[in-house]
Parts: C-alpha cells; sequence; structure tokens
C-alpha cells in the first residue's frame, strides 16, 4: 500500500503556540500536528476540531489549505476564540502555561464527521482534560475499517489520570502514553492492560526511546541522535509516522523506526511544527 492511498483524521485541537522568549508564533495543537506531519508522507489528512472567527483560525484556514489538509470539518465559532497557549523552553524541553481551550472543551463530534470517520483508514484523537468530549465521542464509534488512535499524553497538568485508559482504551486500537523511564508503576499498568486486552501499547520514552506492549511481546527502540533545539513536537512526528508505516506495512519495529527517525528530525528546529505565522 503506499502512503497515497491512506486517509488519516485527527481529532482534537487546533492551538497557537507563542515562544514568549523568542517572541514567534508557530501553527499547533495535536490536531494540526498529526495532520501536518502525515501529509509530509504523502497521506491525504483532514481535521474535526474548532476555531475562532478571528485572526489566528483565518490563518489555520488557509495554511492547511495550502497544505492540502480538508478543512470541511473544522467549525468556525463566532463568539469564542482560536485556542493558544504560551511555551517556555527550559533546557530546550517546553513548558506550558496560559492555555486558553475553552473553544474544544464542549465540542463533540457531530453525525457528519461520524460518518465521515467511516471512510478514514487511520483517525487519531488526543485526550486533555478540554478534549474530554470529542475523544469520548470518537472512542465510542463502531469504526471496524478504521485503525483507531488515541494519545493519552504526558503533559500532566492538562491529562487525565490512568484511569482514563481503562475508561476509553477499549474503544480504540492503540493506545498511546508519555511516560519516565522511571515510572516502572504505569509502565507495569500499561503491559498488563495490552496483554489483557489485546491492544497495542505504544509508550513514548522521551530521551529514553520508546516501548510497544502488543500480543504478550515487548518492543523497544532506542532514538536517534541529533541536535536538539525542541522536543515539542517530537511526540506528535513520531506518532504520525507510527501510524502511518504501521497501516502500510503491520510492522511494528519498521513503525518504530519510522517515527524514531521522523521525531529526530523534529526536534532539530523551533515549534511543534515548523509553521511559524506573521501576526502583524
Amino acid at each position: 500500500m503506499s502512503n497515497k492511498n491512506i486517509i488519516f483524521t485527527a481529532i482534537g485541537d487546533l492551538c497557537i503556540d507563542h515562544y514568549i522568549n523568542e517572541e514567534k508564533y508557530f501553527l499547533g495543537g495535536c490536531a494540526f500536528n498529526t495532520a501536518y506531519y502525515s501529509t509530509l508522507l504523502d497521506a491525504k489528512s483532514n481535521i474535526i476540531s474548532s476555531i475562532g472567527k478571528d485572526k489566528f483560525g483565518a490563518t489555520f484556514l488557509l495554511n492547511c489549505k495550502k497544505l492540502n489538509i480538508n478543512i470541511e470539518f473544522i467549525k468556525v465559532e463566532n463568539t469564542k476564540k482560536t485556542s493558544t497557549i504560551n511555551v517556555l523552553l527550559s533546557d530546550n524541553n517546553p513548558e506550558y502555561f496560559n492555555l486558553n481551550v475553552e473553544i474544544i472543551e464542549k465540542r463533540k463530534l457531530r453525525l457528519s464527521e461520524k460518518e465521515f470517520l467511516k471512510t478514514s483508514e487511520i483517525a487519531h484523537s488526543i485526550l486533555f482534560k478540554s478534549t474530554e468530549k470529542i475523544f469520548s465521542d470518537f472512542c465510542s464509534l463502531k469504526l471496524p475499517q478504521t485503525l483507531k488512535s488515541g494519545d493519552f499524553s504526558g503533559i500532566y497538568e492538562y491529562s487525565l489520570a490512568l484511569d482514563a485508559i481503562e475508561k476509553y482504551g477499549l474503544g480504540l486500537d492503540i493506545i498511546i502514553k508519555s511516560l519516565e523511564i522511571n515510572n516502572k508503576k504505569e509502565i507495569k499498568f500499561l503491559r498488563n492492560f495490552a496483554n489483557k486486552n489485546n491492544k497495542l501499547v505504544l509508550i513514548l520514552l522521551g530521551k529514553n526511546g520508546s516501548l510497544v506492549f502488543y500480543k504478550n511481546k515487548i518492543y523497544q527502540q532506542k532514538i536517534i541522535k541529533s541536535q536538539v533545539i525542541d522536543t515539542s513536537g517530537a511526540g506528535d512526528a513520531y506518532i504520525s509516522a507510527f501510524l502511518n508505516k504501521y497501516k502500510m506495512s503491520n510492522n511494528i519495529e519498521q513503525a518504530m523506526l519510522k517515527g524514531t527517525q521522523m521525531a529526530a528530525k523534529i526536534v532539530s528546529e523551533l515549534g511543534a511544527s515548523p509553521m511559524e505565522i506573521n501576526i502583524s
């Protein structure tokens, strides 16, 4: 299968990332990032999300059109603002604050979006506190022809407790979580969950690489060393490449290597995506 045959749909947040020390702005949010990186892999990307009727929202629409990302399911809200977040780099790792995500908090899947997802070969969503409603909708859908992936994130201030995986994980094919390698308790929980429920669990371990638990097997992948400027988009880049490669090959090791290669490229530049915007 060629990547050009793959229909990839990202569900979740579109967010403007404001790097306060550098005074730079980038298109971001996990839905945009994963759709963008999938497009680089020649997938046909779609986004299900919401933006405000403002300059940031208009910039998202304009750039998505340029990138051939389908915007049909990006809902424009007249009375709310496009999501924003401030980013501060510390030793090349991001710290996040002043998150404004009101626009996505009550967002649910519309009927047309549920029908469209039946045509997607890969559908991916992320769970934050702010995206739980749309994530829950996604997990509850029966999509037998779709590879369903859910990222339970690792930004603990904005993510849910581990029991969210028990609540929503059964509605997914692939479960993703970012953890520290010394978090043995949660790694053990995820291994048990994978084995008990026949799920593929992908754990992103930052500088310590990645793990996959699937069918009572353990797969490991080391990082590829590269110049590190900003790790913000490494997880989304890895996930996009992993999902696309796995869908094509059904080979976990190849998918982990592809994800690692993509992440190594992304960390060498500023921004979770390289899509810097001019707000003047």
